[in-house]
């Protein structure tokens, strides 16, 4: 009796953290693509997992050009979906919850534009971050499904000591394409 409950109490602590194992899968699965005028001719870091799940309708995919620690620009956006749901997230909880940020501080931060894109209308802010004394401004967008079931975010930074304007935040919505569809202007 007591093997068993301590059997089912270990089962139970594992939870189901064990069937939520991400593992990544061969770039070909990226389901967006990135082409943006301040990356010509560079390719994205390309990361797509997939969880090891039944139903095989999860999936991450996270393009990315530049960094952060980096002086030069930064692009990054993720699309995911999930067939257990996302907690709606708000833009500003959906920017709190990006680890890339959490080593930077927030000094502003203003509304930006809302952009039409092939996701839907997508909210959009202006950031102004901070750390080890430098300072750069950065726009930020989020959309979620209505059902919470796909999610699409990413953020936009030029190099350090240029302003993000709505034009820029705008641009880089729409370099953000299904894989099969070429950029387009707004």
């Amino acid at each position: 009796m007591v093997r068993t409950l301590f059997l089912a109490i270990l089962v139970f602590a594992a939870g189901p953290a064990a069937a939520a194992d991400w593992y990544a899968v061969d770039a070909s699965r990226v389901r967006i693509a990135v082409k943006h005028p301040a990356f010509a001719g560079q390719a994205p870091a390309v990361s797509v997992r997939i969880p090891d799940d039944i139903a095989r309708t999860a999936q991450s995919d996270w393009l990315r050009l530049g960094s952060l620690a980096e002086p030069g620009p930064v692009f990054t956006a993720t699309y995911q979906t999930e067939h257990r749901g996302f907690p709606p997230y708000t833009l500003a909880e959906s920017f709190r919850h990006k680890m890339a940020f959490r080593a930077w501080t927030t000094i502003a931060v203003a509304d930006g534009p809302t952009v039409r894109s092939d996701f839907g209308p997508v909210e959009t802010m202006k950031v102004t971050i901070a750390r080890d004394g430098v300072e750069r401004q950065c726009g930020y967008w989020h959309w979620q499904e209505s059902d919470n079931r796909s999610y699409f975010d990413g953020w936009y930074c030029p190099a350090v000591g240029q302003e993000v304007g709505d034009a820029d935040i705008q641009r880089s919505v729409w370099a953000v394409r299904w894989r099969t569809q070429e950029a387009r202007a707004p």
